[in-house]
């Protein structure tokens, strides 16, 4: 089985900026919910878990979107991203705006001018 790290780009449109949010796991700076799979597992229940863990909304109601995939550091690496709905109440995380960071991610702004 092959070790691989899930990172979750949660997005929220924010109304008043016209620009999305993003759920971060660290107050200060963006950090995407992550979680390592080393076993055979089913992938989706194990996104819908980490979705669960930071948002009060069932997964059910969203779709997760396949973003990229790549190798790392000799570590795969598959990023999702979901549309949240707006005033979705967050649990175990924060609300940043995608504006806090200059220097985004390539990742982010992969995922933010796919959407």
């Amino acid at each position: 089985m092959i070790k691989a790290k899930i990172n979750l780009y949660l997005l929220i449109f924010n109304k008043e900026s016209l620009k999305y949010d993003i759920v971060s796991t660290d107050e200060e700076k963006i950090v995407v919910p992550s979680f390592e799979i080393d076993k055979d597992t089913n992938l989706i229940d194990e996104i819908r878990k980490e979705f669960e863990n930071n948002v009060e909304l069932s997964s059910r109601f969203v779709s997760f979107v396949l973003s990229d995939a790549f190798v790392e550091n000799q570590e795969l690496i598959i990023e999702y991203y979901c549309l949240v709905p707006y005033m979705t109440n967050l649990k175990n995380s924060y609300l940043l705006s995608t504006d806090v960071q200059k220097n985004y991610s390539k990742n982010i702004l992969k995922v933010l001018q796919s959407i």
